[in-house]
């Protein structure tokens, strides 16, 4: 009888249990709101302890995005990226607008390999053309390796995939996805000088980003090519240069061609057409300073070779080797 009672208990405490009504959303923002002091003072050191492990040097965000995925392998193994530290390819590969520069970038390495970049391509300039003015190698360095032309070469070598960035509200999207990929273009450089020395920032180099047709027009500034074209003949001791006519077609029509060459004695130093004489003279005279400046050297040595094929300084010595005594005296036998 007693057991029967005690299961009746049992069965009403379980229709009251699973009848009892769920909350509201605003019944349970009271309950909340309603939360006894001890429990809300844990709660807030809960969310302290989770803020500074967000803001601290090794936060498990940023480890949890530093991993090396396999995009990030494949992309290495595509360049030919070996890096001894593990951490250096995902660091490389983070760009300093990620995260609101909460998380480790690639700053440092991109400030170190725009310096590299700015070496070798600089001396590759000086000495391929040797007769292009200093203002116009500068026009030249800046055309095609600023942050914006490295970032069309960091498309074409598939950083967008792997890159890690935050776009800004303040600039187009385009823009700052370039300027992003070439600052971590220069951030791959200044890494591989850091971990593998300078050859192999060197070779990554010319490999690279040397490798391409480089259009020295777009570097020369020949808005007065005649006045130009009399001071470089001046300077390199030639005979004034002389305008001819070669050919000419519709003088007298709505469209006419003249075809002009430029002369200085009897070698012809440039060439140019146009609807009137004059126009046909001013494109001659741009066409003869720009076969004069982009004369280049095809096959040439960088200063930076020199260590590489000849050795270090400490090695070299002008003095002939001298034979020790044991060495005579096998020779003599």
């Amino acid at each position: 009888m007693n057991v029967a009672r005690l299961a009746l208990r049992r069965t009403v405490l379980a229709s009251r249990v699973i009848r009892q009504p769920t909350l509201s959303v605003h019944q349970a923002a009271r309950a909340v709101h309603s939360t006894p002091a001890a429990h809300q003072a844990t709660v807030r050191n809960d969310t302290d302890l989770t803020s500074e492990d967000a803001t601290g040097g090794q936060t498990s965000a940023y480890l949890e995005g530093a991993k090396v995925t396999p995009a990030d392998l494949a992309f290495s193994a595509r360049l030919n990226l070996k890096f001894k530290d593990p951490q250096t390819l995902p660091l490389v590969l983070t760009d300093i607008s990620y995260r609101s520069n909460k998380t480790p970038n690639n700053r440092r390495h991109c400030w170190l390999g725009r310096r590299v970049i700015d070496l070798y391509a600089g001396e590759y300039f000086y000495v391929k053309y040797p007769n292009v003015p200093a203002n116009a190698l500068g026009n030249l360095h800046d055309i095609h390796f600023s942050s914006y032309a490295l970032g069309v070469i960091g498309k074409e070598l598939g950083l967008p995939f792997v890159m890690r960035w935050t776009p800004s509200d303040n600039e187009g999207k385009n823009l700052g996805l370039n300027i992003a990929l070439g600052r971590t273009v220069q951030a791959i450089v200044g890494a591989i000088y850091e971990e593998q020395g300078a050859d192999a920032a060197k070779r990554f180099v010319h490999a690279f980003l040397l490798s391409r047709a480089f259009d020295l027009s777009t570097a020369l500034k020949l808005d007065n090519p005649k006045i130009l074209l009399t001071l470089l003949t001046r300077q390199k001791n030639l005979e004034h240069p002389v305008a001819r006519l070669l050919k000419e077609t519709g003088r007298l029509s709505n469209s006419p061609v003249f075809i002009v060459g430029m002369f200085s004695g009897v070698r012809k130093i440039g060439e140019g057409f146009g609807s009137s004489l004059k126009m046909a003279e001013t494109r001659a005279c741009k066409d003869a300073l720009i076969r004069y400046y982009m004369k280049e050297i095809k096959d040439f040595e960088l200063p930076s070779d020199a260590a590489s094929t000849v050795g270090p300084e400490h090695r070299i010595s002008f003095f002939p080797a001298r034979k020790s005594p044991a060495a005579e005296e096998v020779t003599e036998a």
